[in-house]
């Protein structure tokens, strides 16, 4: 169950990212600096997360490869 949630997570959480970074220019560009930055650490959280999460992913997809080989 948590690999298909990471796999989810990690087609996703990209999408949020760019999203993040989209409104920081935009915030940036209109010159509401708090607002940009609360988007700016967003879109940093989203990439953190999707790092976090494909090498949890990674870790899975290896354990049930391993597993796969000793059957």
């Amino acid at each position: 169950m948590l690999h298909y949630w990471l796999r989810t997570y990690v087609r996703v959480i990209p999408f949020a990212a760019v999203a993040g970074v989209v409104a920081t220019v935009c915030f940036s560009i209109t010159g509401d600096s708090s607002q940009a930055l609360d988007a700016g650490l967003a879109a940093v959280g989203s990439a953190i997360g999707y790092v976090v999460a494909r090498l949890g992913l990674r870790v899975i997809e290896n354990k049930q490869a391993e597993a796969a080989l000793h059957d």
